[in-house]
This record gives structure tokens, sequence and C-alpha cells, in this order.
């Protein structure tokens, strides 16, 4: 296993989850590594037998023999806390301690105004989003070129110019994450090696300030290639992977230290479960979310890097999307069932303080076809979030055997449980879950995959409120 700035080693140990944490000493000397959970968060039970202290509701509870049921009916539930399939390691459930019940206001749909597409150069289908940076005029993306290779590129919305920072080979698609702290992009990668006179592909983690030829590998020891960055934008998550015959996820931090850039402490904390997992990290909190598809397993677990604890909960199905608002508080999912590819999908979004469950139906209930959301992406509010949805009519097939496809954009208020069509001329579709939808962190500025003049390109809608 190589390390930058270590010698060469493997240990023998379980699958590792690690936290990559760089930056500047003078920015870790100055505040915490890891901001403090919010008040009225969510704890961590010693107990496995410790119960939920917000409603539960059993109608919440996925049914293995109705895999695929109607769309939710807009309500708010309490989210019921056992794991879709039992983990190796069963931790306990959350525990939500509550807190001030969500503002109350009058409708606000009306109140925001979205201007036409406008296209962005060179951008089309062959794009995926990865996030806005945190000046609101450029955001991070990867591009699809040939021989299963991606360009990892940064967009300037005011200048229109793109900027190369890396490239990389890969089977899959993985989303880079951009560390503010250090100006530079951090992205896995899967490379091929020849050992033996043998083609091994080895999982690396990397990171770029400006260019490819800038690019460093940082370690080689990737397990999966999912990574998440924390709201400082001074951390890094990523799992990583040490040869164990389980190959649970356990815990470890790199921390940047004038001696030596990248310190390897080990935290101990087994995770339940040695399937794929995507994450999302809990803005402002020591807290990462992690999910998977219903194929492996449905699991939705909350850990703590501080307390290097773990705790499970149920939406009623699995995620294909997770997203966290940006005060940390609200944590909005893709909730589906049975296996991929999955025929119906819908919009969840839970409270973290409260632990109640909001079921939305973004499409009227009377639209023909089976629902699916495709992708979500919050406001700067943390109230609302635009998704793009749409129904698959499988019944009426078009003169070449092919299904009609019309997605739309639709603005949520999921406390309020209001939706409304935005741009209703318009047709915007999703590559995948999280790669076809980004608000800026300003609310000023959304990134749509939309069809124009025929072509489906990436476009930019600016987005102001009526005063």
């Amino acid at each position: 296993m190589f390390k930058s700035g270590e010698t060469s080693h493997k240990a023998i140990g379980v699958l590792l989850l690690v936290v990559l944490v760089i930056g500047l000493a003078l920015i870790l000397e100055s505040r915490p590594l890891i901001p403090q959970a919010p008040a009225g968060g969510i704890t961590y039970p010693p107990p496995a037998t410790e119960q939920i202290r917000a409603p539960v509701s059993p109608t919440q509870e996925a049914d293995s023999q109705t895999p695929y049921p109607p769309p939710g009916d807009g309500s708010s539930q309490g989210a019921t806390i056992e794991a879709v399939t039992a983990p190796q390691v069963e931790p306990p459930p959350c525990i939500f301690e509550g807190g001030p019940e969500p503002e109350a206001i009058a409708d606000s749909l009306d109140d925001f105004i979205f201007a036409e597409p406008k296209i962005l150069p060179s951008l089309s289908t062959n794009v995926r989003v990865a996030q806005w940076l945190p000046d609101n005029r450029r955001f991070l993306f990867v591009r699809d070129l040939p021989e299963m290779r991606q360009q990892i590129e940064i967009f300037d919305v005011e200048s229109r110019l793109s900027q190369i920072v890396a490239e990389r080979r890969t089977l899959y698609y993985n989303a880079p994450v951009w560390l503010q702290a250090l100006n530079a992009a951090v992205y896995s990668e899967e490379q091929k090696l020849k050992i033996s006179n043998m083609d091994v592909i080895t999982n690396q983690l990397w990171m770029s300030k400006g260019t490819p030829k800038s690019a460093q590998i940082l370690t080689d020891d990737l397990q999966d290639l999912s990574l998440a960055v924390n709201s400082d934008g001074d951390q890094v998550a990523y799992l990583a992977d040490n040869q164990s015959p389980l190959h649970n996820p356990e815990l470890m931090t790199i921390q940047a230290a004038d001696s030596n850039p990248l310190h390897f402490d080990t935290a101990n904390l087994i995770l339940p479960t040695n399937e794929p997992l995507q994450m999302a990290w809990r803005p402002g909190t020591s807290q990462i979310v992690f999910y998977n598809y219903g194929d492996r397993g449905g699991y939705l677990f909350l850990v703590d890097i501080d307390t290097n604890k773990t705790c499970r909960i149920n939406i009623g199905g699995w995620a294909g999307l997770a997203r966290w608002s940006a005060n940390g508080r609200y944590l909005a999912a893709i909730r589906s069932w049975g296996r991929l590819p999955s025929r119906r999908s819908e919009l969840v979004v839970l409270d973290g303080m409260t632990g109640v469950l909001y079921t939305i139906s973004v499409l009227p209930k009377d639209a023909k076809g089976e629902h699916q959301v495709e992708d979500i992406a919050w406001a700067s509010d943390n109230r609302h979030l635009v998704v793009i949805g749409e129904s698959f009519d499988h019944s009426i097939p078009d003169a070449n055997g092919k299904y009609s496809r019309k997605p739309k954009l639709y603005l949520v208020d999921f406390i309020n449980n209001q939706r409304k069509q935005i741009l209703p001329n318009r047709e915007c579709y999703s590559v995948w879950w999280g790669t076809s939808l980004s608000w800026s962190p300003d609310g000023s500025k959304l990134l749509a995959a939309c069809k124009i003049e025929d072509l489906i390109q990436f476009t930019l809608i600016l987005v102001g409120k009526k005063k």
C-alpha cells in the first residue's frame, strides 16, 4: 500500500473508513477539527433495545410482498428505526432528541422566479455535476471520455470557460469533492497494474490543485470509490481496504501536521456491513450517513467520527440518493423498494432533530404510470428543493417501440407538503441519481440537464425571489 509521505506498507486489519483531514496549520490551530453536533440532534445509545422517542408509524415499514407501493400521500410520520436487511453487526437505533418545530409560513412556492435555461458551452449529456464551489460562480464536474476515461473540470459560469483539473480511469462514476482549505479537488481512480504478468485493478485516492500535472496520489488502499467532504472543506472521508477476511469498514483519520502532512490514526470503529456504500457528510457536525441500494442490502447508517458510534435509520425503503440540507437538520432521500432497476421512487425528508419523516408526492396523483424521482437539489433556505420527476407509462410505446419520456422540474416545500411544476415547457433529465441537478450555495443559480433544440445539454437557470 502506498501512502503519501510514508513508506509503503500493508497492515492486516478490517476494511477501514478513512477520514482525510487536510488543512493549513493555521486553520487547524484556530478552530476545532470537527464542529460539534447541533443541540437537539441525533445521539447514539449503547443498548440496541433503546427505542426511538419520536412517534413511529407502522405503515412506514417496508413490505417485502409489495415492493412498489403507491405514491406517498404527503403526510409527515415518525421514522422507523431498523435495517431493511439484517447487517453483520446490528447497530442500535438512532435516538432523536427533539428540537423546535419547523417555522410555519404561508405558501412560498410562488415567491421563486426561475429564468429560462441558458446553454453552457461544451456541456452535454456526457457531463455529470459534482458540486458548486463556495464562490457561487464555479462548479466541479466530470466529463466522460472514450475508453473508460474521465476528465475532472471546473466550469466558470461568468467567463464560460472550463479548466481541466485531472484525468482518471474508471469503470463507474464517482463524484470528486472540493477541498476548500487547499483549493484542490480530491478524487478516486481505478488503476490497472501489471503484477506477475496479471492485470490487477487497484483503487487510488488522488488530489489535484489545478492541472493534471499537479495531481498527486494520496493512498492506494481504497476499497470503494465513494467520497464525502465536510462543510468546512478541510476533511474528506473515503473507504479503505486492508484485506481482512470480512472487509468491514473501520474508521481511520489522516491529519495534516507540520512534520508530516499525512498522519494516520486508527479510531477502531467497525461499520455493520461490507457492502459498497455511498456517503453524505452532515454539515456542521462530525456525522456521516452511509447508504446503499436494495441490491446491496438497503442500509442506512449514521456514524459519528468523534464518538465512534453508529446507529441505524429506516426510511421505509432504501435510499438511491441522500442529501443533507445546508443547516444539517434535514436529510432528503430518493426512496425506492425492491431491486434495481427501480420502477418506482419518491421523495422523503427526515427531520434529524425530531425524527419526523415527511413523504412527498412530487407528481400529480392522477399521473398515469409509475412515478419516479430522479434527482434532488436543496435550496439554501433549508425548506425547498428542486426535483426531477416523471411518470413512466409502459402501456403506449411510440412507433419505434420506445416509451415516451417527459421528465419535469418541480419545486417542493416539504414542510407544507406543497409542490409546483416549474418551467413547464422544458424537459430536464437525469443521467443518474445525484449527477444532473445542483443549486448554488447562495440560491441564485441552478444547474440542470434540459432539452433545448432537441438536444439534452447542461444549462444554467438563474433563480430570483419576489420582493
